[in-house]
């Protein structure tokens, strides 16, 4: 994926099965996938992944729903990144609970739409009461 002006969302801690799950859901362009070790890992024995995503509104949809599938039904907490084209990072957290009125992929798309500054309001009817 060429690095361009666009704003990137940078998605850490990912097993090789989420690295799978969204190379099937992404495009290339739309996403790459670089491996890093785990702080405080002096001989690199844990390896994760880490999804560097073009952010566009189809993008934000799409992990959404990815990260709607990883609560247990009552609460989330994820911490992503985003990276302006100055190459600037900003830790943002994600999060999700039960008592929320919305559900969880409408909530997450909705949190996701403000850390990146994407207008998530024509959506379409599964995310409808996103105000």
């Amino acid at each position: 994926m060429s690095k361009n002006n666009y704003l990137e969302l940078i998605i850490p801690d990912l097993t090789k099965l989420d690295q799978l799950e969204l190379e099937r859901q992404l495009k290339d362009d739309e996403v790459s996938f670089e491996q890093t070790m785990k702080e405080g890992d002096v001989h690199g024995e844990l390896v994760t992944n880490v999804a560097i995503v073009i952010v566009s509104l189809g993008v934000l949809k799409i992990l959404a729903t990815y990260l709607a599938k990883k609560t247990d039904g009552e609460t989330f907490s994820y911490k992503v990144k985003t990276r302006t084209k100055d190459g600037t990072e900003q830790e943002v957290e994600i999060k999700y609970h039960s008592g929320s009125s919305q559900p969880p992929d409408a909530e997450i798309l909705k949190q996701l739409g403000e850390a990146t500054n994407v207008d998530i309001k024509g959506i379409g009817d599964a995310f409808a009461n996103l105000d």
